[in-house]
């Protein structure tokens, strides 16, 4: 719930005028919060949402009116429900959306005394089974657990909001949620044979391109059965039903604030030694992010990265020409085209493409 106050008119000086007015105030209070939540592109797909507008006010009172050269003027303090607009708003927004928001999850999990491994996680798996009902994309701990250690992913799930950002360009990802999971138990009186287990979940969101925390979210639940392993892990799963929802507008709405992303890869054929390579590509990330482009990952030959979707190949082949790639080489462009780039090492920098 967030305060507002807006200002409305209407043509007319009758009570019939006064009511449009409040209500154009109204529709004004709900374009501003969604102004301020997503890009303009997706304001036309919200258009239902503001003809909607006096569902989304709690309670309003008028402050000031009046009414001259045939017009009637009213200032309105509303109390608007801005969380059940975001979610109304998130669901309109992913079916304009040219592609799913993807989502990296990482939850650090311990259930009274043990620490859950990872990709055996209740929460991850509970979680991101409903973000992908909701029409998320999350990558499979698998895919996290084949190209990171498991000390890795640790030190990701417990660093700052820069690390969770770099996790989720390095994989492709929208937006990281990182978080905690702890459940601790209570045993019932003695020969009741109960086991009562509560369960706390905590994550928040982080958007890749900007390391900008976009939502913290917290949920508890109580659970009660014969063991811990049985009570604990439910517990945990109907935490994650209470805060599934508002972490899906977090990442739909984190998404649609900024311009979209088309993927990039920038590959090199005879690239030389790994350390000229690594050296390369870690300049050009650096170099580039100055650039509004975000690298994402490194394979043995090609990194992939994230460009603004109004960038130019043309921008991207002169940034490209202007890197040196050692001290003794220089790049040439073997061709341009679609999202990929290609270049080959060479002693005399020659481009074979524009």
């Amino acid at each position: 719930m967030i305060k507002a106050v807006m200002k409305g008119q209407a043509v007319g000086t009758d009570d019939s005028a006064k009511a449009e007015a409040i209500e154009d105030a109204k529709r004004k209070i709900v374009q501003s919060i969604l102004g301020n939540a997503v890009a303009p592109r997706y304001l036309r797909a919200l258009a239902p949402l503001v003809k909607r507008a006096p569902r989304y006010m709690n309670s309003w009172n008028v402050l000031d009116e009046s009414h001259e050269d045939g017009k009637y003027s009213v200032k309105i303090e509303a109390y608007a429900q801005r969380r059940t607009l975001l979610r109304d708003a998130a669901y309109l927004v992913l079916q304009t959306m040219r592609e799913r928001p993807k989502v990296v999850l990482l939850v650090e999990e311990r259930i009274g005394n043990n620490v859950i491994l990872i990709g055996q996680e209740e929460t991850s798996v509970s979680l991101g089974e409903k973000l992908r009902k909701a029409g998320l994309e999350v990558i499979d701990t698998s895919h996290l657990l084949s190209n990171y250690t498991a000390r890795e992913l640790v030190a990701y799930m417990r660093g700052d909001t820069s690390a969770a950002a770099r996790l989720a360009r390095e994989n492709l990802a929208d937006v990281a949620i990182i978080g905690t999971a702890r459940v601790v138990s209570e045993q019932s009186r003695p020969g009741q044979g109960m086991v009562t287990a509560s369960g706390k979940i905590t994550i928040k969101a982080v958007r890749a391109r900007d390391a900008k925390l976009r939502g913290v979210r917290a949920a508890e639940a109580t659970v009660r059965g014969q063991t811990l392993d049985q009570s604990g892990p439910a517990a945990l799963r109907d935490a994650c039903a209470k805060l599934w929802l508002d972490t899906f507008v977090d990442v739909v709405i984190a998404t649609a604030e900024l311009p979209p992303m088309k993927e990039l890869i920038v590959s090199i054929e005879q690239p030389g030694t790994p350390m000229e390579f690594d050296k390369f590509f870690k300049r050009m990330a650096r170099d580039a992010r100055s650039g509004n482009a975000e690298k994402l990952r490194f394979t043995s030959q090609a990194a992939g990265f994230r460009i603004s979707s109004d960038t130019s190949m043309g921008d991207v082949v002169r940034f490209l020409r202007s890197l040196p790639y050692s001290d003794e080489k220089s790049l040439e462009i073997v061709s341009a085209a679609g999202n990929e780039i290609i270049l080959r090492t060479s002693s005399t920098a020659r481009s074979a493409a524009d």
